[in-house]
């Protein structure tokens, strides 16, 4: 386990300077960090974590990335989640959904609906993912209307 931390080797008016131009708050975290260390206002991760509201383990994380890729490599900051334009199913699993949500005989629940994606296509999907993709992506509800119970009266 790296215990020491780097030498920061960017000269600290530079590092202010950048630091009062950046916009974007992670990046500012992060160049704040190496000010912290360069001016001595931190002598430790367990410091520099506790002055910026963050765990001493990111701040171990962000000095291997700059002592690795330098100031550059720290800065990039990669978003969360999926990127953008993945799939949870495949064009052809989508068109083969949309057709049998079509089907007047419909799906009596998405337990079901999820038993059938992964049966026929051997696709296993989270229910949560399934429900959007079936009410929102597909703009479709589950066709089997409720039961009615026996004693009710028949409307004619």
């Amino acid at each position: 386990m790296n215990k020491r931390i780097p030498k920061i080797k960017d000269n600290l008016d530079e590092l202010e300077s950048r630091l009062q131009k950046e916009k974007d708050s992670d990046r500012k975290q992060r160049i704040h960090m190496l000010v912290l260390l360069k001016s001595g206002q931190a002598r430790t991760k367990k410091e520099v974590a506790k002055h910026l509201a963050v765990h001493r383990n990111t701040i171990k994380d962000w000095l291997i990335k700059y002592e690795t890729n330098g100031i550059d490599g720290l800065l990039e900051v990669k978003p969360l989640g999926q990127p953008k334009g993945q799939r949870s199913l495949t064009n052809n699993v989508l068109s083969s959904l949309k057709q049998r949500l079509d089907d007047p005989s419909g799906f009596g629940s998405y337990i079901e609906l999820k038993s059938w994606l992964t049966e026929t296509h051997e696709v296993s999907i989270k229910y949560h993912t399934l429900y959007r993709i079936v009410h929102y992506e597909q703009k479709a509800k589950l066709k089997v209307p409720r039961r009615s119970h026996i004693k009710k009266t028949q409307m004619t």
